[in-house]
């Protein structure tokens, strides 16, 4: 039996995404200087990868 992935982001960049410059591993919010990861188009293997 399978069960489903559930991540928490306790404080997720509000900023707009379309907005971000490109990364390597998502987009660059200048706002909060992070990297910002799109989980919404991943599996959950690819999550957890």
């Amino acid at each position: 039996m399978s069960s489903s992935l559930t991540i928490s982001v306790p404080q997720p960049c509000s900023e707009n995404w379309a907005a971000m410059t490109p990364a390597a591993q998502g987009r660059h919010c200048a706002a909060c200087a992070k990297t910002v990861v799109d989980f919404s188009c991943m599996t959950d293997a690819q999550v957890v990868a």
